[in-house]
Parts: structure tokens; sequence; C-alpha cells
């Protein structure tokens, strides 16, 4: 019988095993991979997977993780070929620090080496020193705050760089609902269209292009014709709480100018999500239906209250259902995810106003006349058992979403949810332990 080893399987399988060593060894702290190096049949299929998504973190002090990725990719080049993601982590680690020019600059200087690259994400905003950003600041009215290009530069730069480029994100802290976020768009654009965002992509002096080049770069537009123009890119951006406090997250200068964008280019919006972020501008001037292409809305109820009415916390949904919902949203998110998590959501979260607040919502957007694409509600709520608020046996809050559910039945709208965090016998449980704690309470101040 002929003997066999794991090195007889095809290439793709060989790559899917090694990359769940990857997984496991970047999780459990564990070194599963190192071994795998040893062996000279594996080590090339090895690298690939190692240096495929790549992750550059500039607050560890040095000398970091990064420095040493930086110097391995420096010193064999070929390893850039096989980078197919980027994430480029440029938060400081505690407020007021900065990482440094030299790095910033190094980051671009890896973007301009890998030419394979479709997924790229810029993490931070005010990610400079005071001094060093002053050559990447675009200056705005007077009297406000010119806008920070820092990272703004890195996607321009990227643009022009990387033909193969498929899909970018970028946030300052949150790119997901939960305490601290703001917003997040996303769109489906063209590289021509992402280029008249913020910045330039030429103001970087990148190691390893002489003066002559840097002047050439600057004249122009670098990088971008024909076909490499009309690509299209799966573009995110995200706007929440950084480490620069106020002096950064007054951004609503740089919101405006991404704000403006969109309106001019209505069917590049794909997915809007919407935060704990109150600008005037938003507010106002956001219609569902002036996008043609947008399918799915997520909203907080900070979004959505009313606060100079007294007999309910919500504006009634006759007045946001045409700001939320239009001819092309299939899909409404009620996010609970973003709801005041600095103290922890209770399964009070969704109660009866929020119940009546959804199915009116739904019922307007059903009647008659309206033009509305609404197929599915979906409820994000996710309550801690360890922060739960109401015990009463009789008010467990997924009873009111199942019941929601077959009400919005008839008018052919989904309800779906995600999985309860507590059974309503472990919530009956919560109750009766917290009547216990009332009654040994109790006892002990007679």
């Amino acid at each position: 019988m002929s003997r066999r080893s794991i090195l007889d399987l095809p290439a793709e399988i060989l790559n899917q095993i090694l990359s769940i060593c990857e997984q496991v060894s970047q999780k459990a702290d564990a070194h599963c991979i190192a071994p795998l190096l040893t062996c000279q049949q594996l080590y090339h299929l090895t690298l690939r997977v190692l240096y495929r998504d790549l992750r550059f973190t500039y607050s560890s002090p040095p000398p970091s993780r990064t420095s040493c990725l930086h110097r391995s990719l420096e010193s064999n080049p070929r390893l850039y070929s096989f980078v197919r993601s980027l994430v480029f982590d440029l938060r400081p680690e505690n407020p007021g620090e900065y990482i440094t020019l030299d790095d910033y600059v190094a980051a671009a200087s890896v973007l301009s080496r890998c030419e394979a690259i479709h997924s790229l994400q810029i993490w931070g905003a005010a990610f400079l020193s005071p001094e060093d950003r002053k050559p990447f600041q675009m200056e705005t009215l007077p009297g406000q705050p010119a806008i920070d290009l820092c990272r703004w530069e890195l996607l321009q730069y990227a643009l022009c760089q990387c033909h193969t480029l498929r899909k970018v994100e970028m946030a300052s802290n949150r790119d997901s609902p939960g305490y601290g976020f703001k917003l997040r768009s996303d769109f489906q654009a063209q590289a021509r269209d992402l280029r008249l965002l913020p910045g330039t992509g030429i103001k970087l002096p990148v190691p390893g292009t002489t003066t002559s080049e840097n002047e050439q770069r600057k004249k122009g537009d670098p990088g971008l014709q024909g076909d490499a123009r009309r690509r299209s890119i799966d573009f995110s951006i995200s706007f929440g709480e950084g480490h620069a406090g106020k002096e950064y997250e007054a951004r609503n200068i740089e919101f405006i100018h991404v704000f403006v964008w969109m309106k001019r280019r209505p069917q590049m919006l794909r997915r809007m999500v919407f935060g704990d972020f109150r600008s005037p501008t938003l507010i106002k001037e956001f219609r569902a239906a002036a996008y043609p292409n947008l399918h799915t809305v997520v909203c907080p109820p900070v979004h959505v209250r009313e606060r100079r009415r007294g007999h309910s916390p919500y504006k009634p949904p006759s007045e946001v259902v045409d700001r939320l919902l239009g001819p092309s949203v299939h899909t409404f998110v009620f996010d609970l995810a973003t709801y005041d998590q600095q103290l922890g959501l209770s399964s009070t979260a969704f109660g009866e106003l929020e119940e009546r607040w959804l199915r009116e919502l739904a019922q307007s957007a059903a009647a008659p006349g309206r033009n509305s694409a609404l197929q599915t509600i979906y409820i994000d709520f996710k309550p801690d058992p360890d922060c739960e608020q109401g015990f009463d046996p009789a008010n467990y809050a997924w009873d009111r979403i199942v019941r929601l559910q077959r009400q919005l039945q008839p008018l052919g709208i989904q309800v779906k949810y995600t999985a309860p965090s507590m059974t309503r016998e472990e919530y009956h449980e919560l109750c009766r332990q917290h009547q216990e704690w009332i009654a040994d309470e109790a006892r002990q101040e007679e």
C-alpha cells in the first residue's frame, strides 16, 4: 500500500487547512504556524496564508509587532505580492499620543508595494501631532476648524496605487452600532467618484521615489486612467468617538463634505446606519426616497426620539416614515445595541412604547398610496441579564416581539430578531432571585 501524507492534498484544500491553523494561532496565542515554516514543502504555502491579511497597529511601543512585520516585508519584497487585505490601525493608545510622521509615510509605502490588495481598512482620524499634520490640512470657512486630511490622503493614495482595490472601510473608533457609535454609510462607487472626496494622494513623500517623481505626481492625477477610473469599489465610512475628544469629534465639517458628496451621487448609497449623531444637516435633509439604491436603514431609538413632547418619547411614525423608508428600502433595522450602552442594556429597552411605535411605522409604510418597499423589520436586541431592571415575570420582552410578528404578517412585513439572550425560564429565575433579595433587604431593616 502506498504511503500518503497531507502534502498529497490539492493546494486549495491545503490552503484552507493552513488558514484554520493561522486563525487558531491568532485567537489562542498559540504558535502552531511556526512548525509549518520548518517544512520546505509547506513553507511557501504557509507564507501566502501568513501574509494574505496584514494588520499594522501603531499603538504598541517599539519594537512592536508592526515594526517587525514591516522589516520582514522590506527584507523580502516578494512577500508584498501575497497581500490581499490591509488594515492600518493608526489610533493612538492614549489621548495626547500620536504616531510619528515616519510611520504614517511608511503606511503609504506599504500601499505602493501591495499591487494585488482587494481590501483596505483605515482606523483612526487624528493620528498625527498638531505640528506634523499641518501639511495635511484643508482650510474651510473663516472661523471654522481646518479638516484633517491624514486618513483621506491615505485613501486617495491607495486609489491611485492599488488598481485591484475593491473594498475600502474608514472608521475613527467604531464601525458598528454600540456605545460611542455615530454614523456609518455604505456605498458602491466608482474610483473616479471616490477621488472627489477630500485629499489628493499626492502630498505624501513616499520612500523609494525620487524627488523628480514626487514632483511629477503633484502635477496631475496619477494612476487613474481608463478602466481604473471606472472600477467599482465598496466604500464605507463611519463616524464615532475617538481619543482626540472634541477637537476632532466636532467632525461636522468633515461630515458635511461627505454628505454633500453623497447627495450629488445618490445612486451610490446602499446602506445607512444611524447612531447617536444629531447633525442638523443630516436630520433636516436626509430622505431615503432620494437614494434609489438604498436597501437598508439601521436606526436606534435615540434617532427618532421626540424631546419636546411629554406624552411620548418617540416622534410619530407618520413624521419619520418618509425620512427613513423609501421605494427601495426593503429592510429596516431597529437598533437597540446603541441604546445607552454605558449602563448596559436591560430587557425593558423593548417595551410597550417600542412595540407600538414599530407597529405604527409598519402600518404607515403599508398604507395605500405609500410608495414603500418595506419587507422586513429586524430588531437588534441583545439585553444583558446582569443589567436587568424590569423583574416582572409577566413582562418577558420577547413575547412583545412575537406578538408584533403576528400582527404585521397580514401587511406582508416580516419581523426578525436576534436570538433571545435569556429564555423565559431564565428570566423568571432572575425575577425570583430579585424578589428574594428585596425580601432579605426588608428583613434586615426590621
